[in-house]
């Protein structure tokens, strides 16, 4: 990233971004696009509550680049995020904390958690 920006710092708050929902990929998680208010850039989340768990509330989020953004649909978001040079990583599962992490191994077997 060129700059520092806080979109890029977490806690990351939804009344600076604007959603986009692209709706649920085939592994019934919610795909959005956020762009931030200030700067602009694009943010994928991709998002899975599973409320006959507890405390499985976890979500992934990365920046996409205009041109990836061009022709994405939600049935792409789990390739395009374990393609990724990094993350940020946060929700119940996590203790609500928001994590950068820079593996690209973000999704195992059908549980989709982080390692």
């Amino acid at each position: 990233m060129s700059s520092f920006c806080k979109c890029e710092t977490p806690p990351f708050h939804h009344i600076n971004f604007v959603r986009e929902e692209l709706g649920e990929d085939q592994y019934g998680t919610e795909v959005a696009l956020e762009p931030y208010k200030e700067c602009n850039r694009v943010w994928l989340v991709y998002l899975i509550e599973e409320p006959h768990y507890a405390n499985s509330g976890r979500w992934w989020r990365v920046l996409i680049t205009p041109s990836e953004r061009k022709n994405f649909i939600s049935m792409l978001a789990r390739q395009f995020i374990g393609n990724k040079d990094w993350c940020y990583i946060g929700g119940s599962f996590y203790n609500s904390q928001s994590q950068k992490k820079p593996d690209k191994s973000l999704f195992v077997e059908k549980g989709l958690t982080y390692n």
